[in-house]
């Protein structure tokens, strides 16, 4: 029991305070944004209509990314825990004069209220992760952030608990008070932390970022160029588009059906407030018991392959039988498949990419990619329901774009062994041994006929680099690879190639042994006097060393 609650929690001496800090704040957090998002959603579908999400999906690509655009420039000019203080009470204060002004019962303020419902949101979450990640290092946050992030899961199910007990008490309205006091406290526990809280990692980044930093518009940009010239990174982006557009659809559909499925808005919120529980629970599951086995077993390649499988099977199943049931079904079962086997295998993809290009990629993935994705699906929705309005297409146009999701995921495998192999290049002797590291572990044939291109074209330093890394896969075909090599015009190509196959007890070895022993460099026959001493099981009595 200890072990299996090890390596549940697998917190260390001295990071209790801030792992637990981290945790019920993610908790706090999503809680008030489930309850303000249910509020939200309730009130807009009752009092707007659902004919006009579609331009909501819209309009929050624009507002978003404007939101996200503007955070990004002043986020690294102010001190990290006095920046989440600012954000956090500018979002308390908002939603404050969101609920007073509900009182008005102005129709065009729901579309408002939804706009900035939505911006609230995503950058609250944004900037609690931001800031999360300035407490632990990178080998910290491999460890402690899916402990942080069941803080968030218990929240939604906290919501599913509590949601309709709550509504009967207050009201929908009165949700976005409960979001208030969620923040409110969450930023009060924040500042216990004192402002300068942070990791080693990130006080030495302090201190040595430039004082100029680059615009918004200049990171970006970068991040957008560097997306642009990387196959991995094209693969990537081409699953989180493809997915959110399905997802927009499915989100569309299923407030569509719940919407007419429930007559009143305290009704829609309530139940809103239920789906959101168990969809947390069985997210909690999944993130429990699925995905520590599932991911070592599998691998990334395969998982992943899970999410836009299962969406392509449920929207089919949905364009042939439109109802309660299996609108509820794929909304639930994409929803948990997001949050943990998508998510998770997805968050890993960032490993081949160097560290100091992956906040950049993510920055640009998650605060631009993605509202601009929710924009786009808002957009077909219109275009779909003014051509022809039936739900039975919205269905039919998710098979194709889940289909097409599928494709990407397809892809993963080889950009992903490309992305590690591309890595052995690097200047980085860290980046080349991590590379390494991770292509042994996979030990994919696929990897190996990549790898092939490499030994051919590669420089010695590479080439060099790269047959350490074949020895490791044990197989005959890494020893059919390597056997040409015996013959490459660098010594210390030629050098490797026969330490390597030595190790790997080789046949191909021993009949040039003899050639190998009379090689014009010192270093070469020294190897192959090694080689010859170890098939014939006699130990020299020095090591050869070159002259």
């Amino acid at each position: 029991m200890r072990a299996l609650l090890a390596r549940w929690i697998p917190i260390q001496p001295g990071e209790g305070r801030w792992v637990l800090i981290a945790f019920v704040v993610y908790f706090l957090v999503m809680a008030g944004l489930m309850l303000g998002r249910n509020a939200r959603d309730s009130l807009f579908l009752k009092n707007i209509g659902i004919a006009y999400l579609p331009y909501m999906y819209a309009a929050n690509a624009v507002f978003v990314v404007w939101a996200s655009f503007f955070f990004s420039t002043y986020m690294d000019r102010v001190e990290r825990v006095r920046f989440v203080t600012y954000s956090y009470s500018a979002f308390i204060i908002l939603l404050g004069v969101s609920r007073g002004l509900l009182e008005l019962q102005v129709t065009w303020f729901y579309v408002v209220l939804y706009l900035v419902a939505q911006s609230i949101w995503i950058l609250s979450v944004m900037v609690f992760w931001m800031f999360v990640g300035e407490l632990f290092d990178t080998r910290q946050a491999k460890r402690l952030f899916p402990v942080v992030s069941l803080g968030g899961l218990l929240g939604m199910i906290g919501v599913g608990l509590f949601n309709r007990p709550l509504i009967r008490a207050v009201g929908t309205p009165n949700l976005f008070f409960a979001w208030m006091a969620a923040l409110a406290l969450a930023l009060i526990l924040i500042r216990t932390l004192g402002p300068q809280a942070a990791s080693p990692e990130e006080v030495e980044r302090r201190a040595t970022r430039p004082r100029q930093a680059k615009s918004a518009w200049a990171q970006m940009r970068e991040g957008w160029l560097y997306l642009r010239s990387t196959p991995l990174l094209r693969v990537m982006a081409g699953i989180v588009a493809t997915l959110l557009l399905v997802g927009v659809m499915v989100d569309f559909q299923f407030n569509a059906v719940m919407t007419a499925a429930y007559p009143s808005q305290d009704a829609l919120a309530s139940f809103l407030g239920t789906f959101v529980g168990w969809a947390g629970f069985f997210s909690l599951l999944s993130q429990l018991f699925l995905i520590p086995f599932l991911i070592p077993r599998l691998g990334v390649g395969a998982t992943i392959l899970i999410h836009p499988g299962l969406l392509m099977g449920l929207t089919s199943l949905m364009s042939l039988i439109l109802g309660y049931h299996t609108v509820l079904t794929a909304k639930l079962v994409d929803h948990v498949a997001f949050y943990t086997v998508q998510d998770s295998s997805y968050q890993l993809l960032y490993n081949p990419i160097p560290l100091d290009r992956r906040g950049r990629v993510r920055a640009f993935i998650e605060g631009y990619l993605k509202p601009l994705t929710i924009g786009v699906a808002g957009l077909l929705l219109l275009a779909v329901r003014f051509f022809e309005p039936s739900p039975a297409l919205f269905s039919g146009l998710s098979v194709v774009l889940a289909a097409v999701g599928l494709g990407f995921s397809l892809q993963v495998k080889k950009s992903y062994v490309r992305a590690l192999i591309d890595n052995l290049h690097g200047e980085s002797p860290a980046l080349r041994l991590a590379a390494a590291n991770a292509l042994a572990r996979l030990k994919d044939p696929d990897s190996l006929k990549i790898l092939e291109h490499t030994l051919r074209t590669g420089e010695p330093r590479v080439v060099a680099f790269a047959i350490e890394f074949i020895e490791r896969f044990g197989l005959v075909e890494a020893q059919r690879l390597i056997v040409p090599l015996l013959e490459h015009p660098h010594p210390r190509v030629r050098a490797t190639t026969v330490s390597a196959l030595a190790r790997m007890r080789s046949p191909d070895l021993a009949a040039q042994l003899p050639r190998l022993l009379d090689d014009a460099n010192s270093r070469v026959r020294a190897n192959a006097v090694l080689a010859l001493a170890d098939y014939l099981k006699v130990k020299p009595t020095t090591e050869p060393k070159p002259i």
